[in-house]
């Protein structure tokens, strides 16, 4: 008895038939497919959830359905004889699928009632992204404040202590010459703080007087400076790059004073005459 004949009889003796080979859903292009399409149907229930776009109840339903199919997919075998019947599970699957998709169509269809309770869940997701948004500019406005202020104020500080040393010295020494150079030093370590933030100081004494920047707190007569000019400034000014932090108060030229001219002692003609004729 050849290899062949033996592989065809069972133990009981009796010759069988050949039994088809079964399939591999792991490998079989078919189930691949069938695979593809329900991780599909899957993100697009998630989508639906993520999206509003059907009720809580409803996508209950379909992750039932869609539970169903997956069961129906990992079943080995159909019916009572045992054999992996690819081509029949696949077509009872591929209905479930149909039916399913059929179900999610229906629960995307728009209706009023849905279309409102999308809008009022955009509503307020815009509305707390807007408080978010409110809260966390205000924090960075108030903190962009308080590290501008603090590098503002730093330059300062040294300002302070070079004060501070003055006042000591001209308390302890008559050095007046010394006093007055420590003075003249702190103001131009003012005036560098200034200029590294940008101030500048508004020229006044000999410009014209200019209102946007000048503030006249008087007139004043002078010979050598023409009217219109300013002769003498009461407070300096500032600026920050063109705005103007506070004008300067001056005392603008009226000119050179006028004189009357003097009374003559001469009456002139008509005097003369009218002396005539009393005589």
């Amino acid at each position: 008895m050849d290899e062949e004949t033996k592989r065809n009889i069972d133990p009981s003796g009796e010759a069988v038939q050949d039994q088809p080979a079964q399939e591999n859903p792991k490998t079989d292009p078919e189930e691949q497919k069938l695979d593809e399409e329900i991780r599909g149907i899957d993100s697009e229930i998630g989508k639906m959830k993520d999206d509003g776009d059907a009720e809580p109840e409803e996508i209950e339903v379909l992750k039932q359905k869609l539970d169903d199919i997956k069961k129906k997919k990992s079943e080995p075998a159909d019916g009572d004889s045992g054999v992996f019947d690819g081509a029949v599970r696949r077509t009872i699957i591929q209905k479930m699928m149909d039916e399913l998709r059929a179900l999610i169509a229906k629960f995307k269809t728009p209706t009023p009632e849905k279309k409102l309770r999308k809008l009022e869940k955009e509503y307020l997701y815009i509305s707390a992204e807007y408080q978010n948004f409110r809260k966390r500019t205000a924090k960075e406005m108030s903190d962009a404040r308080a590290y501008t202020k603090a590098d503002t104020l730093h330059p300062f500080l040294t300002i302070y202590d070079y004060l501070s040393m003055a006042k000591t010295a001209a308390e302890s020494s008559d050095n007046i010459d010394a006093v007055r150079q420590g003075l003249k030093m702190i103001i131009d370590q003012f005036f560098k703080a200034f200029d590294d933030l940008g101030v500048t100081p508004v020229d006044a004494v000999g410009k014209k007087f200019d209102p946007e920047q000048h503030e006249a707190m008087g007139q004043t007569f002078s010979d050598t400076i023409p009217e219109g000019v300013v002769a003498q400034m009461w407070n300096c000014g500032f600026k920050l790059g063109d705005r103007l932090l506070r004008p300067a108060k001056v005392v603008v030229s009226k000119g050179p004073e006028k004189t009357e001219p003097e009374a003559s002692g001469n009456a002139g003609p008509a005097a003369d005459n009218n002396a005539k004729e009393m005589n």
